[in-house]
């Protein structure tokens, strides 16, 4: 029987599959979260932009560079004469890494274990695989050592495309010559070579200044490791003889440049023009995609979302470095305390880029340096006096002026007189008198040298 209205016009509606509801209100919910989504990431692109112009212009303001040319121009013009770069380019084109690279790792891990309390797992290299590695690398050393005569090195790195690109693929076989060097200087060193072992030392540490120029954090980073691994072959040369003045002043001459909390903020400034041309070279708009070509609009939309994110890393990189920088400005320990303080309560960026980290790194490396330096003025005390300073205070009246001072705590670096030798070292980010760089696990930074058991 077929319904009758009620009124006119007022005919009962006819009532929809339950399918079909389903269906419409989930394309009402698909809907409704197409729109919440594109509101929010509006949005968020707008607050991630302006989070991002603001931190540019901070650097603007301060008149930093910004771009790999900029940096580039900060640095002074080198005469050609006067340029290590030639020398140390042609021994890096002469190195085979693929061939002596896990070579010399494996060498060097036997020559010089990390700590003295374990015992190595493998047996020493003999004389014969040692002097198989540096005679099929003569020609790399010969490089290194004409390029270590050079005053200044200009080694200007092709930075067109990416700091990354042109750096990563290199420091594994930079690492690799660096210990080449160190395993030439220990093994000098131990057959009674002094002063060749000297000259091996001061070229170690001098091949290091192909990585200043490059603003990477990643490069300077390498470069505090190489200057860890050479401040270890250390006490390998005071202990192998009798120093002249001139050597002691070439090892401190080198020293004197080694240390990474100096001049630290030109690390911070190199990384923000590194983060700028990253963000640069990935732009969408400044690499000319079109804006209105369909084929380019699903791309587009995944772009735009996920664009939001990519500004406020950025920012976050740039806002992070520049917390850095400015605590790269003050003295240690007080440099290396702000960055700690604001990674554990208020700038996260830190902790999530591992800057709060490189500036521990950086300490590590400072303490270990600082070291060194205390060690060849001890030397100098010993071949002046015949024995050693009991203390760093008769160590000071000597010299007649401060000595380093630990990195992490700004007082005088622990030393220890042990029979025919001593200790020096830094009490490393816990601040606490480990016992010595001779411990496992390591977390005091320095050297031991003993002459005799």
């Amino acid at each position: 029987m077929n319904p009758q209205p009620t009124e006119l016009g007022d005919f009962p509606k006819a009532s929809q599959p339950l399918g079909w509801q389903i269906l419409k209100w989930l394309l009402y919910g698909i809907v409704a979260l197409l729109v919440v989504a594109t509101s929010v990431c509006g949005i968020r692109y707008f607050i991630s932009g302006q989070e991002l112009q603001a931190e540019i212009a901070k650097i603007r303001a301060a008149g930093r560079p910004m771009t790999f040319a900029e940096w580039q121009k900060t640095f002074p013009s080198v005469a050609e004469a006067n340029d290590a770069a030639p020398f140390y380019k042609a021994a890096f084109t002469l190195y085979q890494p693929s061939v002596w690279s896990d070579k010399v790792a494996d060498m060097l891990d036997r020559l010089q274990p990390t700590t003295t309390t374990q015992p190595a797992t493998s047996p020493a290299p003999s004389d014969a695989e040692i002097k198989e590695a540096l005679a099929a690398n003569a020609a790399v050393l010969e490089q290194i050592d004409l390029g270590s005569s050079r005053p200044q090195c200009a080694c200007d790195f092709d930075l067109s495309q990416s700091a990354m690109g042109v750096m990563l693929p290199d420091l594994a076989a930079w690492r690799a010559l660096a210990k080449l060097m160190q395993i030439r200087t220990i093994w000098l060193a131990r057959h009674g070579h002094v002063s060749e072992a000297v000259n091996s030392l001061v070229s170690s540490f001098r091949l290091l200044r192909v990585l200043d120029r490059h603003p990477a954090l990643v490069a300077s980073l390498v470069k505090s490791a190489g200057e860890d691994l050479f401040v270890r072959a250390l006490p390998e040369v005071l202990e192998a003889g009798s120093l002249s003045d001139r050597e002691l002043e070439a090892i401190e001459s080198v020293l004197a440049g080694a240390d990474p909390t100096v001049a630290m903020d030109r690390v911070w400034i190199g990384e923000q023009v590194c983060t700028l041309e990253m963000r640069r070279q990935t732009s969408g708009e400044e690499q000319g995609h079109p804006r209105h070509d369909k084929s380019q609009w699903g791309p587009r939309i995944v772009d735009l979302m996920a664009r939001p994110a990519y500004r406020w890393m950025i920012a976050g990189w740039l806002r992070a470095s520049n917390q850095c920088l400015e605590a790269s400005r003050k003295s240690w320990p007080e440099a290396f305390d702000v960055v700690q303080k604001n990674a554990s309560s208020g700038l996260k960026e830190l902790e999530f880029f591992s800057y709060d980290k490189a500036f521990g790194l950086f300490g590590r490396t400072a303490g270990n340096v600082r070291s060194a330096q205390v060690a060849v003025m001890a030397e100098r005390y010993r071949l002046a006096k015949g024995q050693l300073p009991v203390s760093l205070q008769e160590l000071r009246d000597l010299v007649g002026h401060d000595l380093p001072a630990d990195p992490f705590t700004g007082k005088d670096l622990i030393y220890k007189v042990q029979g025919k030798g001593f200790m020096v070292y830094s009490v490393g980010e816990d601040k606490v008198d480990d016992g010595g760089p001779v411990q496992s696990p390591r977390k005091d930074w320095g050297l031991a040298v003993r002459w005799g058991p």
